[in-house]
């Protein structure tokens, strides 16, 4: 029965020894895929915050842009609303004008706040990851914020020696 047994344990060390590279491939293995989802997962990210951070220049711009109009629709309104005013009877055109000028106001006005609201909550989302939404504005001004690890900026103006470099030595 001994016999047997040391049999077994031979052949047991046997597999062990012809497995162990084997394991040892499947943990590295595992180790590499999850580095390579965790670097997928912050691309991911990286990419929301870029996409984020072009809406919310592009909602800026929409803002300003309805604000003018706003100015313009409130001061034709205005001028209708005196020329109204002025007449002792108003014609039907000059009142559906009216209405019309009062109506675009009201739109404009909706307008406005709901641009107003998403903007709020674009930054928001954009103040949350903050290490990401500074990396990003240092790639696209070309400024000193140091990047965080795995991002490159496509630009070539970027500074000898950063602000944070400096203090980072003090």
């Amino acid at each position: 029965m001994s016999d047997r047994n040391l049999r077994i344990q031979v052949l047991l060390a046997a597999i062990d020894k012809v497995s162990a590279p084997f394991r040892a491939v499947s943990k590295a293995s595992s180790a590499t895929s999850r580095a390579f989802k965790e670097t997928r997962d912050q691309l991911k990210a990286l990419d929301r915050s870029q996409r984020d951070l072009e809406g919310f220049s592009q909602l800026e711009q929409g803002i300003v842009s309805t604000n003018l109009q706003l100015r313009q629709a409130r001061q034709d309104a205005a001028n209708l609303g005196r020329q109204f005013a002025a007449v002792d009877a108003p014609t039907k055109s000059l009142t559906n004008q009216f209405n019309r000028a009062r109506d675009a106001v009201a739109r404009l006005e909706v307008k406005q706040r709901d641009e107003i609201r998403d903007l709020g909550a674009l930054k928001t989302r954009l103040d949350a990851p903050a290490w990401p939404l500074r990396a990003l504005l240092a790639c696209k001004n070309g400024s000193s914020a140091r990047p965080p690890p795995l991002t490159r900026c496509s630009t070539s103006k970027r500074p000898s020696s950063p602000s944070w470099a400096s203090a980072r030595r003090a």
